[in-house]
């Protein structure tokens, strides 16, 4: 994407937990750092999105034990 971010950067950034909480169950990897030099986390945490984050986190999680 721009600036080598994800659409989980993106998503990060103004998505609803649901959107999050698909990328990541789907495999969305947390640890690509975009050309700012952020991961999704950090952008988050930038926006004040830290528990939003936490919560897709967890869901899933959740949805990956009971389709996985």
């Amino acid at each position: 994407g721009d600036m080598g971010e994800t659409p989980l950067h993106v998503a990060a950034r103004v998505a609803a937990v649901d959107t999050l909480a698909t990328l990541l169950a789907a495999g969305a990897r947390e640890n690509v750092v975009s050309e700012f030099g952020h991961t999704p986390a950090q952008v988050a945490e930038d926006r004040g999105r830290v528990s939003v984050y936490r919560e897709a986190k967890l869901l899933a999680r959740d949805s990956r034990r009971r389709h996985g």
